[in-house]
Formats: structure tokens, C-alpha cells, sequence
């Protein structure tokens, strides 16, 4: 979002969720019942110390993990 939409993001909010991994029943129970069904805060993860540069490069691996997956050229 610090790349896309900086306007809309509040750096004074940032405060860490949930870090660390999840089990299978965690990742059950936030597809049904949403995030905050594992996260106090409904956060995942800790956004202190997050930057443009970095949020670039998540959205370039994202991209290129998109492309791979769904790449139905014909070689």
C-alpha cells in the first residue's frame, strides 16, 4: 500500500498482529471466521519498519509467482 496508495496509509497506527506461523486450524478458523478470529488486533504479521522498497519487492514476487502459476503458453 506504501507504493500503491501512500496516501491512504497511517504510519502512526502501525502496531504488530499475529507473528509467526499459523496452524492448519488457525488457517481453518481466519478463512471462516476472518482475521481477528486469530489476531487480537486482526493484524498478521508486524508492519513496523516497513518501506516502499520493500513493499515493491513483495509485489514483485507476487507477480512473478502470478505469472508462473498461471502461464498457459504453449512452448
Amino acid at each position: 500500500m506504501m507504493k500503491l496508495r501512500p496516501e491512504s496509509v497511517r504510519v502512526d497506527k502501525f502496531e504488530a498482529g499475529h507473528v509467526g506461523l499459523l496452524s492448519q486450524e488457525q488457517l481453518a478458523r481466519m478463512w471462516e471466521d476472518g482475521i481477528s478470529s486469530v489476531s487480537r488486533n486482526g493484524i498478521l504479521g508486524d508492519p513496523r519498519g516497513s518501506t516502499v522498497v520493500i513493499g515493491e519487492r513483495c509485489l514483485d514476487e507476487i507477480v512473478s509467482l502470478l505469472v508462473s502459476s498461471f502461464d498457459c503458453r504453449k512452448d
